[in-house]
Parts: structure tokens; C-alpha cells; sequence
């Protein structure tokens, strides 16, 4: 059941494959594909897909590419850095020419603003949600640190003139931050030794406006635009349990890999200039709600509901072998809730469906986590079919065991459906699921009156964990865009 491995240029499975892509370069996310990946996997195992999900977006390389290829398509994405960036690029590529025309005259006129910060105040308030989410940590030298604080109150009053400007200057921004910082973005973030420092510090005002000069190129060079909308369909993938039936026939993605990184560690600079931390019990709020694919995700709450003995084998080996009691727990967590965020899926499926997953295995404490295979074991007992695993890239683990990056793809068994309807397979509890029934509209961001609310505090609540983020940011990205 090998698949052609010269189908897929290694190069194409990573970031790299397409870092240099207008709009895709817009932010360095280290754990995405190139929009070449994704079409060779709809020419090879989907050539008639209509309608298209990725439950775990990213920066919406899968959304985009099925966009452009004038299908209908859906995404999921928790990080609400992540899901800005998606959101401002899809109002961007949706302007009229004219529209787009005015928009690049206003960033070739913000590089001037940008470089004359000393005119705008500190942001009082984001210096003290530093503070508090993080303490005494220095994450930027003071002068990097005082122009951070200034641009964001320069962003601020642009977003009462020009919304839209205002998240494009703020993308620019987002992506400049960790660059310009004391912090690298390799696996994990942490902090730059002092060769990198002294090599690899870009100042933040050359950053950013080198950031802005991209997109004006990206923007002024986007003839063709968006031939649909992508639509972020719910924040949680876990959330489509409760929305009617979308009818999807392709299902494109690449799951958090179980290999120890925090996804929102990671970003947590972004988020703090996003307002989306106003205190250290925010991230672990955050992380509480992602799939648990760290040991730091792990939680006393986080209890697995499923269980295939695939799994239980390599958990049990864990719990005599690791050295962290979380990594056994973070195991068994992970496919538990994998399994339960596919099992939320297979409603939305047509007959026949076809799924393609991106996936990398793990090693801890030199025993080797097969995700590929254990990942299938637990996805075909919940009817789906196995049809295809392509190797695309080899790599090794920190203490030098070999390990692959693979390409699962399997289809969907209409019959099963059937099966699972009636609750003959595995009962798994959700987390964290409203009990409104959501049903998308054309325009999903109003759904259950969200787009009329008006809330700054975008970190995960009870109240509202699941429901599509309604920042201010948002507010005026969406519900602004005539006025521009």
C-alpha cells in the first residue's frame, strides 16, 4: 500500500516549499506546506473535489489553494494569531481593483509613519499585560521594547480611519516581532545565544517595513484574487459536532505533530501584541483548549476518553520508560482527542469522501511513537479506509533515531456512518462544546450575534471557547470593510 514517493517533492512538505509564495510569506508558520503539496494531493486522490476541509488550518495554505482552484472551502484554526492572519488575507484578496488600488497607496504611505514612531505615545496597557503575563522575562532590548509599545498605539488610530490598513500594518508587525526580539522560532521558541543575537537580530522598524513592502507586491500583483471564500467554519474542530452537515468531499490537513512543541508558547509575543494575554492564566487557557501535542498541554483535566490498544501498548512502555510522567498521559490524550476531533468530522462527509492527512511520528526516551500507523489503527475503527501511506520526508530525533514524515490518505465508508449513528463504536466526551446548534450562513461571522458584539478579551472562556473570535480587531476587519 506504498505510494509513489516522487509525487511529492520533500522540499514541498515543509514550510520552505513555500515561504517565498505571495501571501504565504506574510508570516514565517514553521509547521505549514506549500500550496504545491496540496495540489498534487487533490490531482493524485481527489481530482473531482468540490468541497474541501481543513480542521486544522494553520495559516489557511489548504483553504487558499482550494480557493484559488475555485472550490468550496472550509477551515478550523484555534490560534487566534493564526486565524487573523487567514481572515485579513481573505478580505484582502477579495477587494475590487480600484479597492486594492487605494489600499497599496495607504501602505506605501504608512513605511513613512512607521519610521517616525517617536511621534506616538507608549501603549500603557499592553506594557502592563506584559507585566503580568510575563513577568521579569526580557524578550526584547528596551529600544526594540519602547517601539513595540509605540506602533501599537500608531495602529490604533489607524483602525479608526482604515480598519483594514490597520491589520495589514499589524500582520506586518506579528511577523517582525520574534525576529527583532531576544527570541528564536526553532522547534520551540527560546532565546537567541549571543551569535544569534549579534547575527540573526533584525531591527523591528527595518522589519516591518520590508514585511509591508511584501505585501504591497503580493496585494498589487494579486490579479486573480479569491475565485471563493474560504470560510472559517468554527475556532475548534471539535465545535463541527455542532453544525449541520457541510457536505465535504475532500478533507486536506496536517494535525499538530505529538512532538513535545507548545503551538501557542510558541506565538505567545504575538499574542500579547494582539491583546489576546492579559495574564499568565491565559496561555495555559489557551493550551487547555489546543489538542494536546505537548508535555506542557498536559492537565489533570485532559482525561483520555478513548483508547485503542495500539495506543495502551506504547503508553504502557512510556510509563516504565520515560522520563516525565506527562509524556505517557500526553500520548494516550493525544489520540484520545484526535480520534474524537475525526469522529466529529465523518457527519460532514459525502460517500466516498477522501481524506489526506500530513503526519510525523515521535520518539521519547529512545522508544519510538508510530503516529502514522497508530493514527490509522485508530481512524479505520471508526469506519475509514485506508488506501494509501506515502513516505515524503526523512528526519531525525534529537537523540539520533530515525524518524518519517508520512502521508495518510484514506476514504470514507458511507456505510459505517451508519454504524456510528447508532453509537456502535467509540463514545468519546467532547470538550468544551456549546449546546447551541450552529448552523453556517453565507456570512458564518454573525453567527449567534457575534458579529454585534463588541469584546477585547479574546482568550478562551467557558462561555466562550468555542464560539469565533470577536476582538476588536475583528469587529472592525468585518463588520468596517464598506466604509474603507
Amino acid at each position: 500500500m506504498e505510494g509513489e514517493i516522487e509525487l511529492f517533492d520533500p522540499v514541498t512538505v515543509t514550510f520552505k516549499g513555500g515561504q517565498k509564495e505571495p501571501f504565504a510569506r506574510w508570516y514565517p508558520y514553521l509547521e505549514g506546506y506549500s500550496t504545491q503539496f496540496v495540489e498534487a494531493i487533490l490531482e493524485k486522490y481527489a481530482p473531482n473535489a468540490q468541497s474541501i476541509l481543513d480542521p486544522f488550518a494553520g495559516t489557511g495554505t489548504t483553504a487558499f489553494t482550494a480557493s484559488q482552484l475555485n472550490k468550496t472551502a472550509y477551515f478550523c484554526e484555534i490560534n487566534p494569531v493564526l486565524q487573523f492572519l487567514s481572515l485579513t488575507k481573505i478580505k484582502i484578496r477579495q477587494l475590487s481593483p480600484p479597492q486594492r488600488a487605494a489600499l497599496v497607496q495607504a501602505l506605501t504611505e504608512t513605511k513613512l509613519s512607521v519610521k517616525k514612531l517617536e511621534k506616538f505615545s507608549q501603549d500603557h496597557s499592553l506594557h502592563q499585560t506584559y507585566q503580568a503575563t510575563f513577568g521579569d522575562s526580557l524578550f526584547f532590548n528596551a529600544p526594540v521594547y519602547d517601539q513595540v509599545l509605540r506602533i501599537r498605539s500608531y495602529i490604533d488610530e489607524v483602525t479608526l480611519e482604515n480598519p483594514l490598513l490597520a491589520n495589514l500594518i499589524t500582520a506586518a508587525v506579528l511577523s517582525a516581532l520574534v525576529p527583532a526580539s531576544r527570541m528564536k522560532r526553532s522547534g520551540d521558541l527560546r532565546y537567541k545565544t549571543p551569535k544569534e543575537l549579534e547575527r540573526q537580530t533584525v531591527p523591528f522598524i527595518e522589519g516591518t517595513c520590508q514585511n509591508i513592502e511584501q505585501m504591497i507586491h503580493d496585494i498589487r500583483n494579486d490579479v486573480d484574487g479569491l475565485k471563493t471564500e474560504p470560510m472559517l467554519i468554527c475556532e475548534d474542530a471539535r465545535s463541527l459536532n455542532n453544525i449541520s452537515p457541510l457536505n465535504i468531499d475532500t478533507v486536506i490537513t496536517s494535525p499538530p505533530y505529538v512532538n513535545g512543541t507548545n503551538y501557542f508558547r510558541n506565538t505567545k509575543i504575538e499574542l500579547w501584541f494582539l491583546r489576546c494575554l492579559k495574564e499568565k492564566k491565559d496561555l495555559t487557557r489557551f493550551r487547555a483548549a489546543a489538542l494536546t501535542a505537548g508535555i506542557n498541554d498536559v492537565t489533570v483535566s485532559k482525561t483520555p476518553t478513548l483508547s485503542h490498544p495500539d495506543v495502551q501498548k506504547i503508553v504502557s512502555k512510556l510509563e516504565t520508560h520515560a522520563y516525565d510522567s506527562r509524556i505517557p498521559r500526553m500520548i494516550a490524550s493525544y489520540f484520545s482527542e484526535i480520534t474524537s476531533i475525526f469522529k466529529t468530522i465523518l457527519p460532514h462527509l459525502t460517500p466516498d469522501a477522501t481524506i489526506a492527512i500530513d503526519i510525523g511520528d515521535s520518539c521519547y526516551a529512545g522508544i519510538h511513537v508510530p503516529v502514522d500507523r497508530l493514527l490509522s489503527a485508530c481512524l479505520q475503527d471508526l469506519g475509514l479506509k485506508q488506501i494509501d501511506h506515502v513516505p515524503l520526508r526523512k528526519r531525525k530525533s534529537r537523540g539520533g533515531m530515525l524518524l518519517e514524515q508520512s502521508l495518510l490518505i484514506f476514504k470514507h465508508n458511507s456505510n459505517q456512518k451508519k454504524k456510528l449513528q447508532k453509537g456502535n463504536t467509540f463514545t468519546g466526551a467532547l470538550v468544551g462544546i456549546s449546546s447551541n446548534k450552529i448552523y453556517p450562513t453565507r456570512d458564518h461571522r454573525l453567527l449567534n450575534g457575534i458579529g454585534d458584539t463588541l469584546d477585547t478579551h479574546c482568550v478562551p472562556t467557558r462561555a466562550n471557547s468555542n464560539q469565533l473570535l470577536h476582538t476588536i480587531w475583528y469587529k472592525h476587519l468585518f463588520l468596517k470593510m464598506d466604509e474603507f
